[in-house]
């Protein structure tokens, strides 16, 4: 008796959140937009000027390479294939990846809309994350150290903000440089040359993704939701797979040995998510964000679309049913 008032009262309370949620007039146009608000993050999907910017498959040459479609609403390979980190870091009225420059050698490039690759100041040993239109945020390998730096587009003076041990994943909306050592545990923000720890556990982590304010720690059989010093919204398996803007994203979950992927959509600013769907297992799927909000799968057995669903779909973050 006790167990079935309890469900009874956890699907009334998934109800009513759910239903507030719905009855905001603006949730379900805003989760069915893809945007690129900035809030600091790398991403590989962005809005530049009357350009849309993402990593994936060109169906026309059946390959995978940058995609850039203009005011024409044409899509068009960008790179003769994928740059070597995966991200895109918008950058004013242009955008910052790793890849050819304009003779045709691999280095850390600057591109606007219609224009040809410009290759910048940096080394094979950076790693940027972060830039706008004044500022390149990145970290250099220093043997196990990395120190976090920033290069001034216009003289190109460069200032040391930290150094530590691990990555360094994102620039959060705080102005923090969001770093981690994975083998560690450890999870910290830094600021002006001072570290803060946001997370610490004698359990490694197999992944560290964020995307507008959230932070998710890959464990080995869970991905969680870090506050406050904790996981406290958990799901089962590990990431296999992101694609994503800084407000809305998705993950290709993978549990051990399962032969499927679960494809989940999450929005960060509703702090909401939605289970599409599965789609086979497999080490290169690809999952791509499209401009026309749809999210495509590709993969070598089958590519699988999935469209956004409506707002009575979606399930607040802090709730998770294995009924799928």
């Amino acid at each position: 008796m006790k167990r079935i008032v309890c469900a009874l009262l956890v699907a009334l309370l998934l109800y009513a959140a759910m239903s507030a949620a719905s009855a905001d007039p603006l949730f379900d146009e805003g989760v069915r937009n893809i945007t690129c608000a900035q809030y600091g993050n790398r991403v590989n999907y962005a809005q530049i000027g009357d350009w849309t910017v993402s990593l994936g498959y060109l169906h026309e040459e059946e390959r995978y390479c940058m995609i850039g479609q203009g005011p024409d609403s044409i899509r068009q390979a960008l790179t003769v294939k994928m740059p070597g980190n995966g991200k895109i870091i918008p950058a004013g009225d242009g955008w910052i990846y790793y890849g050819e420059d304009e003779k045709g050698k691999h280095n850390w490039v600057f591109r606007k809309p219609g224009e040809g690759p410009q290759k910048l100041g940096l080394s094979i040993r950076d790693e940027v994350f972060f830039a706008d239109a004044d500022y390149i945020w990145y970290y250099k390998h220093l043997g196990t150290d990395i120190s976090i730096r920033r290069l001034a587009r216009k003289n190109n003076e460069v200032k040391m903000f930290g150094r530590t041990t691990g990555f360094v994943y994102a620039m959060m909306g705080s102005g923090d440089a969001l770093a981690a050592d994975r083998d560690k545990g450890l999870v910290q923000s830094w600021k002006d040359g001072k570290a803060t720890t946001l997370y610490e556990s004698d359990e490694p982590l197999l992944s560290v993704s964020t995307v507008g304010g959230s932070i998710w720690l890959g464990l080995e059989r869970e991905i969680g939701l870090l506050e406050d010093g904790a996981l406290d919204f958990r799901l089962p398996g590990y990431v296999a797979g992101m694609a994503g803007t800084t407000d809305q994203f998705a993950l290709l979950l993978s549990i051990s040995e399962a032969s499927d992927y679960e494809v989940v959509l999450f929005n960060d600013v509703y702090q909401a998510y939605v289970r599409l769907g599965y789609v086979p297992a497999s080490e290169s799927a690809f999952i791509e964000l499209q401009s026309d909000g749809n999210i495509t799968v590709w993969g070598p057995e089958r590519s699988v679309t999935f469209l956004i669903p409506p707002a009575e779909a979606w399930i607040p973050y802090g709730f998770y049913s294995n009924e799928g």
